[in-house]
């Protein structure tokens, strides 16, 4: 829901989240307000000053999240016509379980602070396919929508709490190596190289030809790979069947991991198994 100028004025579905788009054109003002929700701002252009109720200042800048208390005065003022990212949760949605209340505890008490490029990618992704579901979903009554933005809230929040700026200094090549190895420790989460490649804060270029560099094979015969040891893992140590062993591990057919599998380690998944 974009808006030019003046702030937003939002109203929460009834389990208690919502997300908004503010778009600041060069006329934008804001009065003193607060909120009945918690909000969790991301700075995607431009740059604010964030007034706090005891005159605290506090500048955001691409890459910085903020957080806004219930209830907690505040006012945005424009340095740069800026574009924000808003997610707003409900006390009751927060409350609900200790676990996500401890998050939103924590990053109250960390932020405002600056994004890695993992975390940043992450939030954003979460951020655009709550406001997708906003606009696209038929019927917000229906539980499989609620239960969508709530998974896609969460998230954010568990990203956010584990961000860790030291990642945004890394080298090009570190932050690939770091990428590579979240990866093979969980391979049937990866999507794609370019999901890889926005983790890393890098071009699909430039990450590709790094990924080359320190594995030596393209992205998808590496990531096959890698899905193929880690099946072959759960045929050694857990005693899974060669069905479960393949999708547990991210592969799409049994087909396809039987080939990959032979490829890889000579032998079928099942005379692997038998051993």
């Amino acid at each position: 829901m974009p808006l030019r100028s003046q702030p937003i004025d939002m109203t929460l579905p009834a389990f208690g989240i919502a997300v908004a788009e503010s778009v600041h054109g060069p006329d934008f003002s804001m009065t003193p307000r607060s909120d009945p929700f918690h909000k969790l701002l991301l700075l995607v252009r431009g740059s604010v000053r964030l007034i706090g109720p005891d005159g605290s200042v506090r500048p955001l800048r691409p890459f910085w999240v903020a957080t806004i208390p219930s209830r907690t005065p505040h006012v945005l003022e424009d340095e740069r016509p800026a574009t924000i990212l808003l997610l707003a949760l409900s006390p009751s949605f927060v409350e609900e379980v200790g676990a996500r209340a401890a998050l939103w505890k924590a990053i109250v008490t960390r932020a405002p602070m600056l994004l890695d490029h993992e975390t940043h990618a992450q939030i954003t992704a979460g951020y655009r396919a709550i406001l997708h579901r906003q606009l696209a979903t038929g019927d917000p009554r229906d539980p499989r929508h609620e239960l969508l933005v709530r998974h896609h809230a969460d998230r954010i929040l568990a990203s956010v709490a584990a961000n860790d700026p030291v990642r945004r200094s890394m080298r090009s090549d570190a932050r690939v190596r770091a990428v590579l190895e979240r990866i093979a420790a969980e391979p049937f989460v990866q999507g794609s190289r370019e999901d890889a490649a926005a983790h890393a804060g890098l071009s699909v270029r430039r990450f590709s030809d790094l990924q080359r560099e320190i594995t030596g094979v393209p992205f998808a015969r590496w990531l096959t790979a890698e899905r193929v040891r880690y099946s072959a893992r759960l045929l050694d140590e857990a005693g899974y069947s060669v069905s479960a062993a393949a999708f547990a591990s991210g592969f799409a057919s049994i087909a396809t991991y039987y080939r990959a599998f032979r490829n890889e380690l000579g032998c079928p998944p099942g005379r692997w198994a038998d051993r």
